[in-house]
């Protein structure tokens, strides 16, 4: 797949941003990220009903687009220093491109590294960056388009990205209209519940102990259909016993784990198995990144908390393979159901983990930054897994209908595992797998990795689109 750049320009918000919201202060939240970007690709079919040429919507993607930034303000500044975003309105690095293939050439089919073409190439070059905002919007040969997106996450995660997106959709579709028509508002106040704590971390000393431009990994997305999730989930409850009817040692209710979960015990499992079946010495660690938006209370129902509004969990899990090949997956799955279970509930529980956090108690942010730490000195392994399925991405409208296809890329740092809807009509996953290029390989050389994966995606066609 060739790219062709057609231009390269700022965009700016229409309206300047008043004076007395030109620095925006970092959360404690935010502290725990560096300023790196992550990628996100919005994938549109051409909509025969639109009657809309393809030069008029790169237009009205633009002239939306600032309005958006006057909405978003911050995303068109620029980090400041560790504690400060500088809302000065210089704009958002926006390129325009021409990819030499039709769209149904790409959707579901090409390689992660290729996807990495639809993106703007900030950031790419040093591991860190000031920005905070980058766009590419990329027109195929069949008149399709996609939308690739880079944010910093010094001020944002992925709940942010779908909301600004959703917006910019919004705008577009209303042909530019007041702000004010909007559904939702972001709220960049986030920092007055997570105020900065000056002892927690130091992105300095994160940045030189995990560089992930000299430790870039390799990333794959993998596709796993409903049925397979189905069956799996079926036989790791008849192992474990843990339907609803059953109740544990204590006498509790032990619910289904849901698909994602038993999908994510499923690829750590393996991941143990293929790459780490040696290291039994060294402690396993599973990072779960959960969304407390809904621990936090907001001035209206019309808006949200923009920013890192989320937290890590961590479980330590067996280290140990169980020497009976039969059960080795369905022991090493029920382990790591159980011990993310607690994990969770642990942030989950009543108010008691954001309370403390916003009392200054951040012992357990600190615990999260020495086991960061600790792997990049090979002392644990580690595996991050965050899962975004059921964020609101298949909603973004831009006017030419529901996106095909949404997609992430090559993330910064190894060991980190996404999952995401595969389209917007089936219960499919793609994962999202970045590993060392050695353990890469290792894993796909995996026969019970690769049995359980499809090869080829299932997604219904988009009857009104010509690809």
């Amino acid at each position: 797949m060739n790219i062709k750049v057609i231009s390269d320009e700022v965009i700016k918000p229409s309206i300047a941003t008043p004076k007395h919201l030109h620095t925006l202060s970092a959360s404690l939240l935010d502290h725990l990220n560096l300023p790196i970007l992550f990628p996100g690709i919005f994938f549109y079919s051409q909509n025969n009903a639109t009657n809309i040429s393809t030069n008029k919507m790169l237009d009205q993607l633009k002239e939306s687009l600032s309005k958006t930034l006057t909405v978003f303000y911050p995303l068109s500044g620029r980090i400041e220093d560790t504690n400060h975003f500088n809302c000065n309105d210089k704009g958002v690095p926006y390129v325009r491109a021409m990819v030499d293939k039709r769209l149904e050439e790409v959707v579901h089919k090409v390689d992660v590294s290729e996807l990495d073409k639809l993106l703007p190439s900030y950031g790419q070059e040093r591991s860190t960056t000031n920005l905070l905002l980058t766009i590419q919007v990329n027109t195929f040969a069949c008149g399709g388009i996609a939308i690739g997106l880079k944010m910093s996450h010094a001020i944002s995660d992925a709940f942010s990205m779908v909301m600004f997106v959703n917006a910019w959709a919004s705008m577009t579709n209303n042909n530019g209209k007041n702000h004010k028509k909007l559904p939702i508002y972001p709220n960049f106040g986030i920092s007055k519940h997570f105020p900065l704590h000056d002892i927690l971390y130091s992105k300095a000393n994160v940045q030189n102990t995990c560089n992930p431009i000299n430790n870039r990994p390799i990333a794959k997305w993998f596709l796993f259909e409903e049925g397979k999730i189905h069956i799996l989930r079926s036989k790791l409850s008849s192992y474990t016993n843990t339907c609803t009817s059953n109740k544990d040692g204590d006498g509790t209710e032990i619910s289904v784990p849901s698909f994602a979960m038993v999908l994510a015990a499923f690829v750590w499992c393996r991941i143990k198995v293929a790459c780490y079946n040696s290291a039994i010495e060294i402690p396993n660690i599973v990072i779960q990144a959960v969304n407390i938006r809904s621990r936090l209370s907001l001035p209206d129902e019309q808006s949200y908390y923009f920013g890192n509004v989320f937290v890590n969990t961590v479980a330590k899990l067996s280290n140990v393979v169980p020497n009976d090949e039969n059960y080795l997956n369905e022991t090493l799955m029920s382990d790591f159901l159980k011990q993310t279970k607690e994990s969770i509930a642990r942030i989950n529980e009543e108010d008691g983990f954001v309370r403390r956090l916003q009392e200054g108690k951040i012992e357990d942010l600190r615990s999260i930054k020495e086991h960061f730490e600790r792997e990049s000195k090979g002392e644990i392994v580690l595996l991050a897994f965050s899962n975004v399925r059921n964020l609101p991405m298949y909603e973004a409208d831009f006017g030419w209908g529901k996106p095909v296809w949404v997609t992430s890329a090559t993330r910064m740092f190894k060991n980190m595992v996404q999952l995401m809807p595969a389209s917007s009509t089936s219960k499919d996953i793609v994962v999202y797998i970045n590993l060392s290029h050695e353990n890469m390989e290792k894993l796909l050389a995996d026969s019970d990795f690769n049995s359980l994966v499809s090869k080829l995606p299932h997604v219904k066609t988009v009857t009104n689109s010509r690809l």
